[in-house]
């Protein structure tokens, strides 16, 4: 059974705030209250059979909750699932109740050094792979970021638009200067470059529009980080009183992201980008009259 821990640690918290203490992070009740009632009641068999393997993904995700969420995961449910298995990012990972449970940890690189190499022939035009790969070789820190394949498709994207061409220019580059230089890309990018434009929505790239996302993307990361949450919608953007720059932005969002993360054939749920189902009708250019998204905050940084 795959449980996307992001919201099952919304479910505990809204538990723990309701006063039900431990029952609040009982993962069968959550697994009632979110599968359909004869999926549940498969559930419920192979789990009395000791049969259930329980994949419970993205513990970097679950906030504030993540401690009594691994206590739990490695006390309580490990001792009730044939098997379970926990996934998260390094960086929101410790060894906490896990080390002393009978929990092994391995660390998983999603793109070896031949995958990119592999990606970046595919990608790139005649010499361009080589001095791609010998700039990863020159600059470990590149060749780390570049293990994901959303990291490794904007490195690939920077580096096409001559953004990151030598080991000088990436030299100090955090995960964050990345991913402001992907911002900055993405403003610039050339509607022409895909099919999916819409001109008539796109407006002059000045300095002016980009103070106004700067603005926009700190105010959003700070609501993100106070609500625990890292996933967005255009309704979201227009709680906090952005919904004429969001109507500006999204085409570039989509427009540029979406084909790059599809040219080296992810799912898009990779990068945490995923299309509803729901459309709008035509009219007037808002934040409401483009196809819905939701969208994930993959970088905040907090300067205190």
């Amino acid at each position: 059974m795959f449980v996307a821990l992001a919201s099952y640690a919304a479910f505990v918290d809204a538990g723990l705030k309701d006063g039900k203490g431990e029952k609040a992070l009982d993962m069968m009740a959550y697994l009632k209250k979110t599968c359909d009632p004869e999926q549940f009641k498969m559930l419920l068999h192979y789990k009395q059979k000791g049969q259930l393997l329980m994949l419970c993904d993205g513990l970097d995700e679950c906030s504030h909750v993540k401690e009594p969420i691994q206590r739990y995961i490695a006390g309580v449910l490990q001792s009730q699932m044939a098997r379970t298995v926990v996934s998260s990012r390094l960086a929101g990972f410790s060894d906490d109740f896990f080390a002393d449970n009978g929990f092994r940890f391995v660390q998983l690189e999603l793109c070896t050094a031949e995958t990119q190499k592999l990606t970046a022939k595919w990608r790139m035009s005649s010499e361009e792979p080589s001095r791609f790969c010998q700039l990863l070789t020159d600059q470990p820190i590149l060749s780390a970021y570049a293990t994901t394949p959303l990291t490794l498709s904007l490195l690939i994207q920077l580096f096409k638009s001559k953004r990151l061409q030598d080991a000088e220019a990436s030299v100090g580059m955090n995960r964050g200067m990345l991913y402001e230089s992907g911002v900055l890309h993405m403003l610039s990018f050339k509607k022409e470059q895909t099919e999916v434009a819409q001109p008539d929505k796109y407006q002059p790239i000045g300095r002016d529009f980009k103070g106004e996302v700067w603005s926009f993307l700190e105010v959003l990361a700070l609501d993100l980080h106070t609500r625990g949450n890292r996933d967005f919608t255009a309704a979201d953007v227009e709680r906090l009183g952005y919904s004429e720059l969001w109507a500006r932005l999204e085409p570039h969002i989509v427009t540029y992201s979406i084909p790059v993360l599809m040219r080296l054939e992810v799912d898009l749920t990779t990068a945490a980008i995923t299309r509803s189902a729901t459309t709008t009708p035509q009219g007037h250019t808002s934040a409401a009259d483009v196809p819905r998204y939701m969208f994930r905050f993959i970088h905040l940084t907090v300067s205190l």
